[in-house]
């Protein structure tokens, strides 16, 4: 889980986060649930007073990525908005 911490990462930070999340979905599968930061999964902010509420799931090496809501950055709202999955 994060919120609003992977944009202070660097992009090789992000990779090797990304590639060592990948690994332990060999063994088994890894879900992580991302406030805040959409860029890591290629989707776009569209709304700067909201941020998209994103969940990776990972099994056997591949990822896929959804988005299941928008939230205010603070806490206020949520607006559940699921889609449908992409490779990640």
């Amino acid at each position: 889980f994060a919120t609003f911490v992977l944009n202070q990462f660097s992009e090789p930070m992000r990779d090797r986060l990304k590639a060592l999340l990948l690994d332990a979905s060999r063994r088994r599968e890894v879900s992580v649930v991302v406030v805040g930061f959409s860029g890591w999964f290629g989707a776009e902010r569209r709304d700067i007073g909201s941020a998209p509420v994103v969940l990776a799931t990972l099994r056997d090496g591949r990822g896929e990525w959804r988005q299941l809501a928008v939230a205010d950055p603070h806490g206020w709202w949520i607006d559940w908005r699921p889609d449908d999955a992409r490779p990640w």
